[in-house]
């Protein structure tokens, strides 16, 4: 489990990686980085087998969208923080899609990978999860 401190770490990053800009009329999206291509699970919860795609708590991230239960994103940055180091970390801007509806509110998350935990943090929150085999 991550310690306060790393929490408190993630969302400075994430108070920094935020921009001011104007938002683009049509997004232009971008992909997820290969490492966090995948199925997750709260890091609380066995993963099942084989896994349930129609669970409300299963987050999958593919090339161009990351999805769950509930709600959808499609990145349109993406920055490395400090790449090359360990743990992996990436700045990811993304926007929540409608389903037929289009796209919604853009969203800034920051991205951490240490083996097979992911954290995902922004504003409001940190969740953690693991990877399932």
């Amino acid at each position: 489990m991550l310690s306060s401190r790393v929490a408190l770490g993630l969302n400075l990053l994430l108070l920094a990686a935020c921009s001011a800009a104007g938002e683009p009329k049509v997004p232009t999206w971008t992909s997820y980085p290969k490492p966090l291509h995948g199925n997750w699970m709260p890091q609380d919860m066995e993963c099942p087998v084989p896994v349930n795609h129609d669970s409300d708590v299963l987050v999958v991230i593919s090339d161009r969208i990351l999805s769950n239960y509930e709600e959808s994103s499609k990145p349109v940055h993406v920055a490395p923080i400090k790449p090359g180091t360990a743990p992996a970390i990436w700045s990811i801007d993304a926007y929540l899609t409608m389903g037929e509806e289009g796209y919604g509110a853009r969203t800034t998350e920051i991205f951490l990978l240490a083996g097979d935990q992911l954290v995902i943090a922004d504003k409001e929150r940190v969740r953690t999860y693991r990877r399932c085999k």
